[in-house]
């Protein structure tokens, strides 16, 4: 199957100053109007057209006029030969430092800026989550905005009025949907714009940074969505510098770094890498290319699970001791560490069981450099047919502090285990009638009186 996107050596440049962009800008308008229809960006065609076509081939072009390989005078490449493909159904995260280029890279993909050289092909239908919200009136309710909002973005009402109880259900902020949304918190609006924008159902998504001013619950809410586009055939670009939803949401990453591409691989991989990279460049005194005003003091890089044996293993067994290895990485001393983990489950509310310094009154002295915490759970009584992920954080003394951004680590299975019934039967496997999250040994008792038989001796 072609892919959903192919960037294909983007190069984009700006100038900083203003005065000499406003003249470059109308000069390349100028010759632009003299080029023939052949040179232009067929990036830009597909864009205007909202249908599923197959993306054409990459071919070499004739240099436009107007994009200079040179640079004139206060000019600078925000983006320099970036290239790379995304599949179908495939979720990206594009990572770096401020100043790297994702936010121009993701204005190139979404049609805002034309690049410079090379072209951005896409198949589909296209929503870019920028600015949530730009177009809500604050004097109309929250119903209202989005019943105007969905029109905007190409919906009938009869469309709206079929998903507008999902709609709400996802926003999460009940009865104020018919307050002014002046009254509306930044988060509030955020779920509302948020919510309108993913129901639109279209083939790639676009996400860059709007989930910022989310609480912690939406944020997650909205990986554990933005994940079950992805296994229905969506495709998913983000830009985040938060890396548990990046991890949570991501198969593949990219990081950029000075308008190029530094890494790209395996989302696990490439974030240890990065995470490594800023706490180094924190530890040496450059606090410019930390991807925020807050510097943590640590790092968590990796987990990995250990089988009774001590040996690494992919898979679990059920009712077996596991110990989760929890690699960490310390730029200052840490007098008072206190760590959690949870195990959730994929597409579930909630987690399903975790350990937690906080609950049993333990904590840890970290010294500078790298440490392997680990924790051991004598039973893993998790169920064989859900797919399962830890996320791991460390806060300190009080809980308030964040000493390390929460990780997510990469989902893992449990080894089919068969019936937990004890009682002996000859019944062959029917189709489950439920999806437990958790299970144990069983037996089934109908009292004195009554007496519990094999489905086989049914007449």
């Amino acid at each position: 199957m072609p892919p959903a996107i192919i960037v294909d050596d983007v190069s984009k440049k700006f100038a900083r100053s203003l005065k000499r962009g406003m003249i470059y800008g109308l000069t390349d308008m100028a010759r632009m109007a003299l080029i023939p229809r052949h040179w232009r960006s067929e990036g830009f065609d597909a864009r205007m057209q909202d249908e599923t076509s197959p993306i054409p081939n990459p071919a070499p072009r004739i240099p436009h006029p107007a994009s200079r390989t040179t640079l004139r005078p206060t000019e600078f490449w925000a983006l320099r030969n970036v290239s790379f493909t995304v599949e179908q159904g495939e979720t990206l995260a594009l990572l770096g430092a401020n100043g790297a280029g994702k936010s121009t890279l993701f204005s190139v993909l979404s049609g805002i800026y034309a690049p410079t050289l090379g072209q951005v092909s896409f198949r589909g239908r296209l929503q870019a989550l920028i600015a949530l919200g730009a177009g809500f009136h604050p004097a109309l309710t929250g119903r209202e905005n989005l019943y105007i909002n969905a029109a905007i973005l190409g919906m009938r009402e009869k469309e709206v009025n079929a998903i507008y109880d999902s709609i709400l259900d996802f926003a999460g902020i009940g009865p104020f949907i018919d307050a002014p949304i002046r009254n509306y918190s930044s988060g509030m609006l955020v779920r509302l714009a948020f919510s309108v924008a993913i129901h639109l159902d279209p083939d790639v998504l676009l996400i860059d940074e709007v989930l910022a001013v989310g609480d912690a619950a939406f944020q997650m809410k909205c990986a554990r969505f933005t994940r079950e586009l992805s296994n229905s055939g969506k495709t998913i670009v983000v830009v985040s510098h938060n890396m548990l939803i990046i991890q949570m949401m991501c198969q593949r990453a990219i990081w950029l770094e000075k308008g190029q591409i530094r890494a790209e691989g395996d989302t696990h991989v490439i974030t240890r890498d990065y995470q490594k990279h800023m706490l180094a460049q924190s530890a040496g005194g450059d606090l410019k290319t930390t991807t925020s005003s807050r510097s943590t003091p640590a790092a968590i890089l990796g987990t990995r699970w250990l089988n009774e044996d001590g040996a690494p293993c992919e898979k679990l067994a059920w009712g077996k001791r596991h110990t989760l290895e929890i690699e960490v990485e310390v730029r200052e001393d840490i007098g008072c560490a206190r760590l959690w983990v949870t195990i959730s489950a994929i597409g579930k509310e909630g987690g399903v069981m975790g350990a937690s310094m906080y609950d049993d009154g333990h904590y840890v002295k970290l010294s500078k450099g790298q440490h392997c915490l680990s924790v051991t759970w004598e039973s893993i009584p998790l169920a064989d047919n859900n797919t399962f992920q830890v996320t791991a954080g460390m806060r300190d003394w009080s809980g308030h502090v964040v000493l390390c951004d929460s990780y997510a680590s990469p989902q893992f299975e449990i080894e089919p285990h068969g019936s937990m019934c004890t009682q002996e039967t000859t019944s062959p496997p029917a189709m489950p009638t439920q999806s437990p999250l958790v299970t144990g040994p069983y037996r089934w008792n109908g009292g004195s009186d009554t007496l519990i038989r094999s489905i086989r001796d049914y007449e």
